[in-house]
């Protein structure tokens, strides 16, 4: 009979001790979410009043010893208030599926605030995933490749900038159409993107400083033409219509919402720009010529002006200088019989060079 008594007292005491290690791990359990959500609630309080229900639950649970429905609670109020902060710092609906580590969520918080005015591009690449562990998880990998991505956030806000100076493209439609078009289901994905839209951004900046260069150019020189129906004066006005077409096209990249579209517009930009540039050189070329020295193009439109008005030049003549200006040299043979006319005169003033060979 002892030894039946020994082994009953022998499976009691298991009993007891499996049931203290149950209630020591439901109280860890219990201690480890309730700090999640001390960091949720201290971070955002408006999160206190949404776990409210599920903190009086918890209370009543651990009130009346019962500590497995304790744990329980305590995982459905850590992940409740995880969702709620992680729905507060990045304004989308969260799915409550994560009770996650203390410094989980910290992470997230730094990297939002880490990234300052880019706030809301970090936002789009955390939050690739409705749910809190994809967003959770989204925030260690960002943290990992961090060097990379703080490069591109520099770079695209300096590009913002630029275009905001440069093309009165405000940056913070800038920074928010970024966040819009990086949208995507997997974070690299939506790296890749950010990579190429930085990309495009800083070849638009690019765009938008000659554009405005060449615009203060033209403009200024095309305020020291005398008559506008000269050959100069008028490359001059096509040059300014084509700058301001392509600052149109860069002032409007932020209407479009995908990169095959913003790709379209600044091509178009890139397009009036060569255009602007060709016809500058081309003015630039003629009138150097006709002032006999070189310059800043504004400094030699009277110049030019005075010496197509000294030599008398016909409609003609004009024309041709012009189309010499823009071929450099021409072959006779070529050339219509009041062309050949022009040419012949424009020799006999020493404008043009004329060659005979055998």
């Amino acid at each position: 009979m002892k030894g039946y008594a020994v082994q009953a007292l022998v499976e009691e005491y298991r009993s007891l001790a499996e049931q203290a290690e149950e209630g020591l791990q439901a109280l860890n359990t219990v201690e480890e979410a309730l700090a999640a959500t001390r960091l949720a609630v201290e971070k955002h309080p408006r999160v206190k009043q949404e776990v409210a229900p599920a903190a009086a639950r918890l209370r009543e649970a651990l009130a009346s010893g019962e500590l497995r429905e304790a744990a329980y609670e305590a995982k459905r109020l850590c992940r409740a208030a995880a969702a709620a902060a992680l729905r507060d710092l990045l304004g989308e609906v969260v799915e409550a599926d994560a009770c996650p580590p203390r410094d989980a969520l910290r992470l997230a918080e730094a990297i939002i605030e880490a990234s300052g005015p880019l706030a809301p591009v970090a936002k789009a690449l955390l939050a690739t995933e409705p749910r809190a562990s994809a967003i959770l998880g989204n925030a260690s990998r960002l943290a990992s490749a961090w060097p990379r991505v703080a490069k591109l956030l520099t770079s695209l806000y300096a590009a913002a900038a630029r275009l905001e100076k440069l093309v009165g493209l405000e940056r913070s439609k800038t920074i928010a159409h970024t966040a819009a078009t990086i949208a995507s289901a997997r974070l690299e994905e939506a790296l890749n993107k950010l990579e190429t839209l930085t990309r495009l951004l800083e070849d638009a900046a690019d765009a938008a400083t000659e554009t405005a260069e060449k615009l203060e150019e033209a403009s200024t020189a095309l305020q020291e033409c005398r008559s506008r129906d000269r050959v100069l004066c008028r490359w001059l006005q096509q040059a300014l219509a084509e700058l301001v077409a392509a600052r149109e096209q860069l002032e409007s990249i932020t209407t479009v919402s995908s990169l095959e579209a913003l790709r379209d517009k600044l091509s178009s930009a890139r397009s009036h720009l060569r255009q602007a540039r060709a016809l500058l050189a081309n003015a630039s070329r003629l009138a150097a010529h006709l002032a006999g020295h070189t310059a800043p193009l504004h400094q030699l439109v009277q110049e030019a002006e005075n010496a197509l008005t000294r030599y008398g030049l016909s409609p003609g003549e004009e024309k041709l200088l012009a189309k010499l200006s823009q071929a450099h040299a021409l072959e006779a043979s070529e050339l219509g019989p009041e062309e050949l006319e022009a040419a012949i005169t424009l020799c006999r003033k020493r404008l043009i060079r004329c060659t005979l060979k055998l």
